[in-house]
């Protein structure tokens, strides 16, 4: 449960970016494209359609060969392979670190927030809420909605931080304006318990709403169980 709950929302993982597959933990890719090769841009363009059809396999074919020229779009679609144990690799939190930390150091978004999702977690670490608000920030910092919406998360629950509803409704109305969903969420949650704000359940209704619409699951338990 999310958003209208007593228990409030973890983050989860960017999944709308794929990820690779099979044996791909070895160390850094080489920088050599291989004989006759696709460009890493090719490759990564191959890899989201593989992705977004769900054809995982194939996603891993491509986002190998894009990690192997050192793209980090393509080290960061290995590592959410292994995060989700898609494409015929396991489900293996360190080998998504591992290829996260790749791509993050190349100032890759979506790896910077799932670095900050496997802390914030604990998966494959210990859970560690300063790490995952640095990782979380590093993202937002730069547009991601999801990072956005995950700091702002932890600023709501007071994870490593103390709790404050002002900074909080910030990042999820930055995150909000780009139509995420689960910051839409939680603007709904806040207003309708009150944290920061009045308690508007009008206005709760409303961002509950367009979360729903986004795809939010928490939205959509509070509407089923707020009726009009």
């Amino acid at each position: 449960v999310i958003a209208g709950a007593l228990i409030k929302p973890k983050p989860v993982v960017l999944s709308s970016t794929p990820a690779l597959s099979s044996t791909v933990d070895s160390g850094n890719p080489s920088a050599a494209p291989p004989a006759g090769g696709m460009s890493a841009a090719d490759a990564d363009k191959n890899g989201d359609a593989a992705w977004n059809a769900k054809n995982y396999d194939d996603a891993l074919t491509f986002y190998r060969q894009s990690a192997a020229l050192g793209d980090a779009a393509g080290q960061n679609g290995i590592g959410t392979l292994y995060y989700f144990g898609r494409g015929g690799v396991p489900q293996d939190y360190g080998q998504a670190m591992k290829w996260f930390q790749l791509a993050a150091a190349q100032g890759n978004q979506e790896a910077q927030n799932s670095i900050g999702n496997l802390y914030d977690n604990g998966y494959g670490v210990p859970v560690d809420y300063a790490q995952a608000m640095k990782w979380y920030l590093l993202s937002a910092n730069q547009g991601n909605s999801s990072g956005q919406s995950n700091v702002g998360s932890l600023y709501a629950n007071g994870n490593g931080v103390p709790v404050d509803y002002a900074q909080a409704m910030h990042w999820f109305q930055l995150a909000a304006a780009q139509g995420d969903a689960t910051g839409e969420g939680w603007i709904g949650y806040l207003y309708a318990n009150g944290d920061g704000v009045a308690q508007d359940l009008g206005q709760a209704r409303a961002w509950y709403v367009k979360g729903a619409a986004g795809g939010d699951q928490g939205s959509k338990d509070w509407l089923d169980q707020h009726p009009q």
